[in-house]
């Protein structure tokens, strides 16, 4: 069976399962990792591409494991809420993203589709 062809058969497996990620090219890169259509699925519903996937499929962890630490860590935060709120904590003491509290957005008068974002403490007017 050629490329394209087998391509084709893993994307009509792939799309009547996946919940997130639906595109040929996300299909394409699980396709080539040699994960099959209903796992790939499985980890793009979770929202999990290819590359972020891949170490865990090969330390052997399962969508279905994924999904359970999942429903423990909710349980333990108390409800989905919680623990985005939880991870979103986290994730500004380790500097992987700016803490929403300290973000300014107001619109851009030149361009009213658009928004001018700066971090409170760049501008000396908004300590």
């Amino acid at each position: 069976m050629d490329k394209l062809t087998a391509l084709r058969r893993y994307w009509t497996a792939y799309s009547a399962a996946a919940t997130a990620h639906c595109t040929s090219r996300v299909a394409r890169e699980w396709m080539e990792q040699g994960v099959p259509a209903d796992t790939a699925a499985a980890w793009a519903s979770l929202n999990y591409l290819p590359a972020e996937a891949a170490p865990l499929i090969a330390a052997g962890i399962t969508p279905a494991t994924v999904e359970e630490m999942e429903r423990h860590a909710e349980q333990t935060a108390g409800d989905r809420d919680a623990l985005v709120a939880e991870r979103i904590r986290q994730m500004v003491e380790r500097g992987e993203i700016v803490d929403p509290a300290n973000v300014i957005r107001v619109q851009d008068p030149t361009d009213p589709t658009r928004e001018i974002i700066a971090l409170r403490g760049e501008d000396p007017r908004h300590p």
